[in-house]
């Protein structure tokens, strides 16, 4: 069986895509979806918690998704833990058969893409599988998005 990794964090609006398009590949080739959400930890051990309104509505919307998807019969499982995002991405993938792992990017001038880029550079670098990334969909001039 194809296991494909969707590593979460803070910013839940990226991760959404990366989740769409891993359940959607997943439909089409009955691969388990694994989403692995990594907490950062804050000086003393501590995990950071969310306290915003826009993260926990993100995070419903994910939640829908995902349950979504559980009712429509894909394999799907959930993983919590915390410490530095590539460490553990790298750890999850080798420990779990992971075949590709599914990143959403940030735009390169948007908030985040420099940290971003060099997490993409580290994992390209230590990823025993395939890295798909994914980026949000530019539609050409006079053309109308699709709404979601």
């Amino acid at each position: 069986m194809t296991n494909i990794l969707v590593p979460l964090d803070s910013r839940r609006g990226l991760q959404l895509r990366a989740a769409y398009f891993a359940l959607e590949f997943a439909k089409r080739t009955g691969a388990k979806v694994l989403f692995l959400n990594i907490e950062r930890e804050r000086a003393g051990g501590r995990s950071s918690a969310r306290s915003t309104t826009h993260s926990d509505k993100l995070s419903e919307d994910l939640d829908h998704l995902i349950n979504d998807s559980l009712m429509a019969g894909l394999q799907i499982e959930t993983y919590v833990t915390n410490g530095d995002y590539v460490e553990r991405v790298i750890e999850f993938a080798e420990h779990h058969n992971v075949s590709r792992v599914i990143l959403a990017l940030p735009e390169d001038d948007g908030p985040g893409g420099a940290e971003a880029t060099s997490r993409l550079t580290a994992l390209r670098e230590h990823l025993n599988c395939a890295l798909v990334t994914v980026r949000q969909r530019h539609d050409a001039p006079g053309t109308a998005s699709r709404a979601s």
